[in-house]
């Protein structure tokens, strides 16, 4: 599902945090991971129709055999370690939140430096500070953006407990080189158009291609398209760090990497946090 959704937040009170693996069947393994996948698009904005569940099929099954050949494990247990690593990284609202969202402006900071967004949904948020002003992000409504500073990119939505007054927003630096730094704030800009879409398809996001059935005179079979067609935040963030600097901030090693996992990464420190 490579496309560019209107944002609309939702909550929904959805299945359960635990699965039991010995009691799944591959059919409903496979089931689980389907819908949980499609109620974390529809909790970022994503309006989920038949043809998107048929994509995002695919792409489940497509993403099981890479974990499969990865960790040497059944089918089953594949669908349970997507199933495990979503819940974790990506937890649904199961109602109605005790935090007041508020809206902040981002801080200035140095070029390379990392926002992390505290959105509590289903999936936190990211964006690469270009220099000390600027920022990209990729966005559910917008895509991949270029903003300069107080442009509506540095104005985030957080989600603040009203008792404290205090979040897990921050600001993060990558424990490497000023030249390594620069180098990964400069890759978007030199590689990622502005206006690219929305990825919703998180699946295996780390991956320079992804693979689609596609039917040739009636024949199922897998096309590779590049997957710098679509961007979602981390995925974003993660590739800047990678490619330009050979840095990887994937806290976990899994086939996926989300906000979360930039945050939990032991390659960066927090160097402002809860700063309004």
């Amino acid at each position: 599902m490579k496309k560019i959704f209107s944002l609309v937040l939702t909550v929904f009170c959805v299945l359960g945090s635990s699965i039991n693996a010995s009691a799944m069947e591959y059919s409903s393994a496979k089931a689980q991971v389907l819908e949980y996948m499609t109620l974390v698009n529809q909790q970022q904005g994503a309006q989920v129709t038949p043809a998107d569940r048929e994509e995002l099929s695919s792409s489940i099954e497509i993403a099981a055999k890479k974990y499969q050949l990865m960790y040497r494990i059944s089918k089953e247990d594949a669908y349970l370690k997507m199933l495990n690593e979503m819940q974790e990284e990506a937890p649904l609202n199961y109602g109605p939140s005790l935090c007041a969202e508020m809206s902040v402006v981002l801080p200035t900071a140095a070029k390379g430096d990392i926002f992390y967004i505290d959105n509590d949904a289903a999936w936190n948020h990211v964006g690469l500070y270009t220099t000390a002003t600027t920022i990209v992000e990729a966005m559910p409504e917008d895509g991949v953006q270029f903003w300069k500073y107080n442009d509506t990119g540095a104005h985030q939505y957080v989600v603040t407990n009203p008792l404290d007054k205090e979040n897990d927003s921050c600001i993060l630096r990558v424990d490497t080189t000023d030249a390594k730094r620069k180098a990964a704030a400069e890759w978007p800009g030199k590689n990622v158009a502005a206006g690219t879409p929305y990825d919703y398809d998180f699946l295996d996001n780390k991956q320079d291609i992804y693979l689609r059935e596609v039917y040739y005179y009636g024949v199922k079979m897998l096309q590779a398209y590049p997957e710098s067609d679509a961007y979602n935040c981390s995925e974003l963030v993660w590739k800047a760090y990678k490619k330009a600097a050979s840095v990887n901030l994937d806290s976990n090693g899994g086939l996926a990497v989300y906000p979360n996992n930039i945050k939990n990464s032991s390659k960066v420190s927090v160097v402002q946090g809860n700063w309004w």
